[in-house]
């Protein structure tokens, strides 16, 4: 505790903070909260709430041409009054940031050794043998040996990079640590480790952390408080416990009954509709007003000040911005209690002729270094499944485990080492022996949609160029649309899309782009590799149902490639579950996850967030 700080007060006090560009748009509406030392505080929305905004604010970490006003209170420090030169000092000793990305955040040219010693207090960076050793200890505070500190960020997982970061942002003891997104896109395994030596270190130190985050159940887990955003807006701030079980804003609802259903599957996957407006657009009215299924005229005439609310909880200060809540209540709770309650039945499992065999599949890689050193990596290993006409089968496992690579040697990116790959009447196990004509029919009836939507898309064309140019590839089949209008309505775009280009469009609208151009040649294989893993959860909601809505109609056949055990099980038949390369158990989907029978399935079932809601938590 600085000097300057009272005993008992906030070690953060955020009053009326605004951002906004220097040209007058506004980015943020006046946020109000407190943050003591030792607590947790989770801040929600999704992608444009404004959440990495409002963070940034606070160590005044913007962009150039983004300005801050109000007042940011930290430990005795005014934020937002502090000259640059006397404000540099503190970041890293007494606040600092993890940012969602580690692999852009670490210097690919560096090894985690310098990153670290960067890191450390200046008195400790000039004693050579003392620093080594510190890097050691920081590193095995974070769960890594002291080998991989002679690394380079490439040759670490997801899971370690992001362990690195933690150690170089907590290097010098800092007492606010900000985490942006920290476990986006992770597996549930590296993610339940990662959330767990945030709130170890967290616990340990004493120390305050801001969690932003879009998944409500990973906000649960960790948060003592939480603050949901909204188009630049707060519109609701309550305890975990109190949130949890009774959200008491329309949008708070809406974020929780968006997350599928880890534990059962829902005839209906339920999301809000539309996207979150630019802040600046909803300045004299309600900022979800647009979106919200229970709005009135009354809801357009202002801006709703965030007022304390009724807890059926007994917890205090749970804040609402929403002027129907008190006759809403009822509603909400309602809701909150049909979601737990409930339990869809699940599809009949396809039976119709196999569509696709693969059999004994091995990958086996090897690379030669500079001094001639020959390595060999083995990604699979006698991995054999088969996928029925109209059937939806799982791919489940950690990174690294092999899903990828299996899809890649179905696709033809890569050549098995072993095994074989039959599609319908095609050996497809390698594809510079396929004949020009089966090439073209193969790559008709296999296409992919990819976890990245902007990196699969060509930026410079429009859409509607994109999706022609798929059609015209499609030749006749079929099973294809018949023009670039139907392919919009397959997806659920409207049909102005086509004169715009992927730049212009949110992610989940450019994920809707490139399953579009997937079905564009009538495939009867769709592989799906990860493809919401970096969506919003509302957003993850509306695509999966799309998917659904897709096989359906087509009758197409899906590999489902995921971490998420919500998605495998809402959205497949069976399930494969990989480990090392290997298939180490397989199953119905609903039977796989309800009674795991390998400790590793056990293991991912565990590792999964859940939500604390009231029908869970209901007792006398």
């Amino acid at each position: 505790m600085s000097a300057e700080q009272a005993p008992g007060a906030p070690l953060l006090s955020v009053r009326d903070l605004r951002v906004r560009t220097r040209h007058g748009r506004t980015l943020v509406h006046a946020a109000h909260f407190d943050l003591r030392a030792g607590e947790v505080l989770g801040i929600v929305g999704e992608s444009g709430s404004g959440k990495t905004m409002t963070a940034r604010a606070l160590v005044r970490a913007l962009a150039d041409g983004v300005v801050a006003d109000g007042e940011v209170d930290f430990g005795g420090t005014k934020v937002l009054d502090t000259p640059e030169r006397d404000l540099r000092p503190l970041r890293g000793s007494r606040f600092a940031m993890v940012l969602q990305d580690p692999f852009t955040a670490l210097n690919p040219l560096q090894t985690v050794r310098e990153h670290l010693r960067e890191s450390l207090r200046l008195e400790l960076r000039r004693d050579r043998a003392g620093a080594r050793a510190e890097v050691v200890r920081r590193l095995a505070e974070v769960g890594l040996g002291g080998e991989v500190a002679d690394r380079y960020p490439f040759q670490l997982s997801g899971g370690m990079r992001q362990r690195v970061a933690i150690a170089a942002a907590l290097a010098q003891d800092p007492e606010l640590l900000i985490a942006d997104e920290p476990t986006t896109a992770l597996d549930a395994s590296t993610q339940a480790q990662v959330l767990d030596l945030l709130r170890r270190l967290q616990r340990d130190r004493g120390m305050a952390l801001i969690l932003i985050t879009h998944d409500l159940r990973v906000a649960f887990s960790v948060c003592d408080r939480i603050m949901v955003m909204y188009a630049g807006t707060v519109l609701e701030y309550a305890p975990t416990q109190s949130i949890s079980r009774a959200p008491r804003h329309p949008y708070s609802l809406g974020l929780l009954l968006a997350e599928p259903s880890v534990t059962h599957y829902q005839d209906k996957l339920s999301f809000v509709p539309g996207s979150v407006p630019a802040a600046d657009t909803v300045t004299d009215s309600c900022a979800f007003a647009s979106r919200c299924q229970w709005r009135t005229e009354t809801c357009t005439d202002a801006a709703p000040a965030l007022t304390e609310v009724g807890s059926d909880t007994g917890a205090s200060r749970h804040m609402s911005a929403c002027i129907r809540v008190a006759e809403l209540q009822p509603d909400l709770d309602a809701m909150l209690q049909s979601r737990t309650a409930d339990q869809g039945t699940v599809p009949a499992q396809a039976t119709g002729a196999a569509l696709l065999k693969v059999t004994d599949l091995g990958k086996t890689f090897r690379t030669a270094s500079l001094l001639g050193r020959r390595r060999e990596t083995t990604a699979l290993h006698d991995v054999s499944f088969d996928i029925a006409r109209g059937e939806s089968l799982g791919l489940l496992g950690e990174t690294g485990s092999g899903k990828t690579t299996t899809a890649r040697c179905i696709l033809g990116l890569a050549t098995p080492s072993t095994g074989s790959i039959q599609l319908d009447d095609i050996d497809i196990s390698d594809y510079r022996r396929l004949s020009r004509e089966q090439r073209t029919r193969v790559r008709r009836m296999v296409q992919v949609v990819f976890q990245d939507p902007y990196a699969s898309l060509n930026p410079s064309l429009t859409i509607g160029t994109a999706l022609s140019e798929a059609l015209a590839a499609g030749g006749g089949n079929d099973r294809a649309p018949s023009s670039v209008d139907e392919l919009l309505d397959l997806v659920g775009l409207e049909r102005d899309y086509t004169r715009r280009k992927p730049s212009a469009l949110s992610g989940g609208e450019r994920q809707r782009v490139a399953i579009a151009r997937a079905l564009a040649v009538g495939p009867e294989l769709l592989i799906c590799d990860e493809p919401v893993a970096a969506l919003d959860v509302s957003v993850q909601a509306q695509i999966l149902e799309l998917l659904r809505d897709v096989r359906v109609r087509c009758g197409t056949s899906m590999l489902f490639i995921t971490h998420d055990l919500s998605v495998v099980r809402q959205m497949t038949d069976r399930t494969l579950v990989l480990r090392g390369g290997e298939v180490i158990e397989a199953g119905n989907t609903p039977q796989l996850l309800d009674a795991p029978q390998h400790p590793y399935t056990q293991s991912l079932v565990d590792a999964v967030p859940h939500a604390v809601t009231a029908a869970a938590q209901a007792g006398p």
